[in-house]
């Protein structure tokens, strides 16, 4: 993420609510990423589900408001 632009954060931020797998910062913009590898992109596209999302988005706004 760096290599376009982006400042990391923070790797493995963790919450009461949930993990973050990197936070990092393009101007403005905070982006909260869950890392997964996969052998394809089909398989990765399956890979975050609905209760994996609302965990992120829980993790993220604990995040935002503690920073």
């Amino acid at each position: 993420m760096q290599l376009k632009g982006y400042k990391i954060l923070e790797c493995h931020y963790k919450t009461p609510v949930g993990e973050i797998d990197l936070v990092a910062r393009k101007g403005e913009m905070v982006v909260f990423a869950e890392v997964k590898a996969h052998k394809n992109e089909e398989q990765a596209l399956y890979a975050v589900n609905e209760k994996t999302r609302r965990r992120i988005e829980a993790a993220a706004g604990h995040y935002i408001a503690h920073h």
